[in-house]
């Protein structure tokens, strides 16, 4: 049992507004919840993804560890996300050449080869600036669907930096929408091929950070086969603190991922502008009375009806954009919107938005049982979409 916690990870979720750490514990049939904390972090810290100020953000998260968890942190290993705004993530169309560069090479080194020349021509930064991965998500012949993800690496970098100072032993840096697939979506609906899109565990990469970070050495994971039916898409949408994230998720895997300038700030800054209260008052209002339309008279529902308006037509272009890339053939019923993120726990924001997207909309949930090792601890559900990224981050396995 003490084995098992200390090698169970710890999820980070750094945003610009605020840490949330999370630890879980597998279990055959469920999952134990063994703590979870958050703390605020002020303007400035970190800037659209990048860490500005390294040293007041590691003061805030030893506060974290040290002041604001509930429940008990036994593993000594982390797994944190990396800026969606700043990540790029794309399935590219790859065929298989020989010629005088790929004379002699093996598959894998073909292939490794041909995603690099591709890359230039994908993401808007040089090849040397960048830090990828990626995963084969079919192949014909010599043609194949690759699924790449890629970040700045002076993001990376900055993140690793910061996380060594820590007195924890960093173990990945995902995509924020791996995260929330593996807390939303249970296993056997997505697609495990190969190596997961982990920039900080790329094994065979230039930047092979991981053996600088205590060099783990992680097992190919199997490949299982997934249910996910062609025609069904589903829409993750994050709404986040600083910023709405929206996760395309078809045929197992993540598509099509897209930040949009929507965060629980605005609603609540707009709250407070037009009710003429102080934000901790607005956010207070916002918790209690939503898009109800009798709850605090509506006032609030008409403050932020053309927002919530907005953000649903920004959801519905993204998505619209996307089935019409692939040709797609199903109908709105095949497609299913999932809300999470501290933004999923306002009153009818998922009947707001189903009214006006006209897709089936559901309140996100785990895709497994969690119970509280900790029975003294309470974890009400609506925070479950606030912890998402946090735990979705644990739940990942340490030898994936």
């Amino acid at each position: 049992m003490f084995l098992e916690e200390n090698l169970s990870i710890a999820g980070l979720d750094i945003s610009e507004r605020s840490l949330k750490i999370a630890q879980t514990i597998s279990r055959k049939k469920s999952v134990h919840l063994s703590c979870w904390g958050k703390i605020n972090i002020p303007e400035g810290v970190i800037d659209r993804g990048e860490i500005v100020d390294q040293d007041k953000l590691l003061n805030l998260f030893n506060k974290l560890i040290k002041d604001k968890i509930s429940g008990k942190l036994t593993s000594k290993f982390i797994s944190a996300c990396l800026p969606e705004t700043k990540t790029f993530l794309k399935v590219l169309s790859i065929e298989m050449v020989s010629n005088e560069h790929t004379k002699g090479m093996s598959d894998e080194e073909k292939m490794d080869y041909m995603v690099e020349q591709e890359l230039p021509k994908e993401f808007p930064f040089p090849i040397e600036e960048i830090i990828y991965d990626y995963k084969i998500v079919s192949r014909t012949g010599n043609k194949a669907d690759v699924l790449v993800g890629a970040v700045e690496k002076s993001i990376v970098l900055s993140y690793i930096n910061f996380l060594k100072q820590t007195e924890f032993t960093p173990v990945a840096l995902e995509i924020e929408a791996q995260s929330l697939i593996r807390f939303l979506i249970s296993e056997d609906e997505y697609m495990v091929m190969g190596k997961d899109i982990n920039i900080l565990n790329k094994k065979k990469s230039k930047w092979n950070f991981l053996a600088k970070l205590g060099n783990i050495n992680l097992v190919k994971p199997k490949t299982i086969k997934i249910k996910n039916n062609k025609n069904k898409i589903i829409v993750i949408v994050d709404l986040g603190e600083s910023r709405t994230g929206v996760v395309i998720f078809h045929n197992g895997i993540i598509k099509f991922t897209r930040s949009l300038d929507y965060s629980g700030i605005e609603i609540t800054q707009r709250i407070a502008d037009v009710m003429k209260l102080n934000f901790a008052k607005a956010e207070k209002a916002k918790i209690i009375c939503g898009l109800h339309q009798k709850k605090c008279k509506g006032e609030v529902r008409k403050a932020i009806l053309d927002i919530i308006t907005d953000l649903a037509k920004e959801i519905k272009n993204t998505i619209e954009y996307y089935i019409q890339t692939i040709n797609f053939a199903g109908k709105n019923d095949d497609i299913s919107i999932l809300l999470t993120g501290g933004g999923a726990g306002m009153i009818g924001i998922d009947k707001e938005l189903s009214e006006i997207l006209e897709y089936k909309i559901m309140l996100g949930k785990p895709s497994q049982k969690i119970i509280f090792k900790d029975k003294k601890k309470t974890f009400a559900t609506g925070q479950y979409n606030s912890y998402s990224t946090a735990i979705g981050l644990s739940l990942r396995k340490l030898y994936e």
